[in-house]
């Protein structure tokens, strides 16, 4: 996964392979989801703020960076 956020964006932006990383995000939620030969991860965030929880979108991609590293470490 490339460690710019401008990595991660829709599916069918990349080529057929091992590996995928996409971003999802609602008024609750982020979420981002990779793909590494036949597994799929999905990683979700949110943070408060103020008296709000708003989605986390960096942070979901980080969680599903770090999950992506350890599952090809396996």
């Amino acid at each position: 996964m490339e460690t710019a956020r401008a990595g991660v964006n829709d599916p069918n932006d990349y080529p057929i392979g091992d590996e995928a990383f996409w971003a999802t995000r609602n008024d609750e939620i982020a979420c981002t989801l990779f793909r590494h030969s036949n597994a799929v991860g999905q990683a979700c965030a949110a943070r408060e703020s103020g008296s709000e929880v708003v989605p986390d979108q960096a942070r979901s991609q980080d969680y599903a960076q770090t999950m992506y590293e350890q599952w090809t470490d396996i």
